[in-house]
């Protein structure tokens, strides 16, 4: 299994794909390796197992056989990162998890809760990185959560070796907190990390150079027509690309990013995705008639793009 360095990002996008369980539950090998199949076929070389699988909710007595199986579906030359945490019990068992199966990172799962405070979560960070024996990689996605400058002392330190950004703004071009973090911190080591919709201004404005996607697991080759035009600055079809993605992106957005796409993959019918997250909750029909008309859609545009 590749590690994530800027070569490999400069091959693929970072897709964010969902976990197929079956109806009881439990981790589906044939349907995971559908989805993971479908990816690779359409160009895709890096995945990461974190919200849009639902580990934060991953019972601790299935996260190694999990993580077991959906190394046993890759090749050598696909890299795959894990998530661990959100809470420092879980993270601090799971850093055993990762080094005993030779993953060359972790992303850790952001916590704010319980009365977590700025100076704990990074001596959390730091804690696991040095357990693992590895730097990790960070999911930003409050402003709140960790500064630049925290966040820079961790570089300097190699407690981290790549930055998740996926801090919301209504308008992407402008973002101090983001433009702070590129003056503090080598920007590629910073990853757009909320799929389509900021990534073009994130590239154009900032500098950026690599991204994940989570609608990418229903139109990888799209993602990664989306990441070589934006390679080549060729932002006019970058966002002519991007506009394929909106309307999925905008429901995704209403309804939970997650839960959506898992509905979603599911409508088009690129594996079985039969069991939702009981905390996800139920989608009322109206919802579901409205995912799958979005999800299929773009399913569809992807394999004539």
């Amino acid at each position: 299994m590749i590690e994530l360095d800027s070569d490999q990002l400069k091959k693929s996008v970072i897709a964010v794909p969902p976990v197929a369980r079956d109806e009881n539950g439990f981790f589906s090998e044939n349907e995971n390796k559908k989805i993971i199949n479908y990816l690779v076929f359409n160009g895709i070389k890096n995945l990461m197992y974190g919200g849009n699988a639902d580990f934060y909710n991953v019972r601790p007595s299935e996260f190694k056989s999990i993580l077991i199986n959906l190394k046993s579906l890759i090749s050598d030359d696909i890299c795959m990162i894990p998530s661990i945490g959100p809470d420092y019990g879980k993270m601090i068992d799971q850093t055993e998890i990762i080094k005993e199966l030779g993953f060359s990172t972790a992303m850790i799962l952001p916590y704010m809760e319980g009365g977590s405070r700025e100076e704990g979560r990074s001596l959390a960070i730091e804690n696991v990185s040095k357990k693992l024996g590895l730097p990790v990689i960070l999911y930003l996605k409050n402003e709140n959560y960790l500064s630049p400058k925290i966040v820079s002392k961790l570089v300097k330190k190699n407690i981290i070796c790549g930055i998740k950004y996926a801090i919301v703004r209504k308008n992407p071009s402008e973002d101090n907190f983001l433009k702070e973090l590129i003056n503090l911190v080598n920007k590629e080591l910073i990853i757009s990390g909320i799929g389509e919709k900021p990534v073009v201004n994130h590239f154009k404005d900032f500098g950026l150079k690599s991204f994940t996607t989570g609608s990418g697991s229903i139109a990888p080759n799209l993602s990664m027509k989306l990441l070589k035009s934006l390679q080549i600055n060729n932002y006019e079809e970058s966002l002519a690309i991007r506009s394929k993605f909106l309307d999925f992106e905008d429901l995704r957005d209403n309804y939970g990013p997650s839960r959506v796409l898992h509905y979603g993959v599911n409508s088009c019918k690129i594996a079985k995705l039969e069991n939702m997250q009981p905390l996800w909750g139920i989608f009322k029909e109206e919802e579901k008639d409205l995912i799958f008309k979005e999800s299929t859609k773009l399913f569809e545009t992807n394999k004539k793009f």
